[in-house]
């Protein structure tokens, strides 16, 4: 047998970029995963933004692929889902700073909104972290999303400019409500998976949005699992209102879909969610 001392692998379809934002001094890891025809074509490709990159970047960059494989099947009623090239965004101190993401991602939080079990929950994650949880930061991250990474991938790469997917997960679900209710123009999907909608500010800003436009162009997938039920942030009740909330307002552009996975707990949502999102948001019928 022949023995062979091991070695770091290299993915030729990922490439990465480190960012220092000018707006608020913070350092970013983008990640950038290539579709596997990249590099035999000239053709542009739609955008996947995906946030908490450190968690879910690679299984996303996977899922694109074998969805996109998969829809080359020659079988009738084959829903067709695009190559895409996927862009993850890291916060490269989590490991010292493991509540960052929930300010980056969230818009500014009252405590004195959230239920008695969410505060202790929150006071138990502060005493277990040593960090206190700060929130706020959200207006902040969206303007580096519109004005600093999109530019600079759409600079570098191949990019439809015409179709870009946000995707998030809890904390980073939150941030893509915030987005589809300030700047929904931003993208032209969003795939939110598990959001953290505690407090009111999120469904202020929905019925705000309500109140100032009558229409809500985007293609929107909400998904939890059967069991967030018992979480205490309140996920699935919360995203099932926000489902229920958004269907009721009847915007005319707003494609709404809503998934709730049975027995499916907080780590479990993403894969299954970011999987049926680009199936349920890009494809079409061949």
């Amino acid at each position: 047998m022949i023995s062979i001392p091991p070695k770091p692998y290299v993915d030729p379809l990922v490439e990465m970029i480190e960012l220092r934002s000018e707006i608020n001094g913070r350092s970013y890891e983008v990640r950038i995963g290539l579709p596997l025809s990249y590099h035999k074509g000239e053709g542009s490709y739609p955008l996947l933004v995906v946030l908490d990159a450190d968690m879910i970047f690679g299984m996303s960059h996977e899922i694109s692929m074998a969805e996109a494989m998969w829809s080359m099947a020659p079988k009738p009623d084959q829903v067709q889902v695009p190559e895409m090239i996927v862009v993850g965004i890291s916060l490269p101190d989590r490991a010292t700073n493991p509540l960052r993401r929930n300010h980056e991602y969230m818009p500014k939080m009252d405590p004195a909104e959230l239920s008695a079990e969410t505060r202790d929950y929150l006071a138990n994650v502060t005493r277990m972290l040593g960090v206190e949880l700060e929130t706020g930061g959200a207006p902040d991250f969206l303007e580096i999303l519109r004005t600093e990474i999109i530019p600079l991938m759409e600079a570098h790469y191949r990019v439809d400019t015409q179709r870009r997917i946000l995707t998030g997960v809890s904390a980073s679900g939150t941030f893509c409500c915030y987005t589809l209710f300030t700047r929904p123009d931003s993208f032209t999907d969003y795939i939110i998976v598990s959001p953290g909608l505690m407090g009111g500010e999120i469904n202020r800003l929905e019925s705000a949005w309500a109140r100032q436009n009558d229409d809500l162009r985007a293609g929107v997938l909400l998904t939890a699992g059967g069991a967030e039920i018992a979480d205490p942030f309140l996920i699935y009740s919360a995203t099932a209102r926000m489902a229920e909330q958004l269907g009721a307002r009847h915007f005319p552009g707003l494609r709404l879909h809503s998934w709730f996975i049975p027995g499916a707990t907080h780590v479990q949502t993403a894969a299954p969610s970011i999987s049926r999102g680009l199936v349920t948001l890009l494809g079409t019928k061949s």
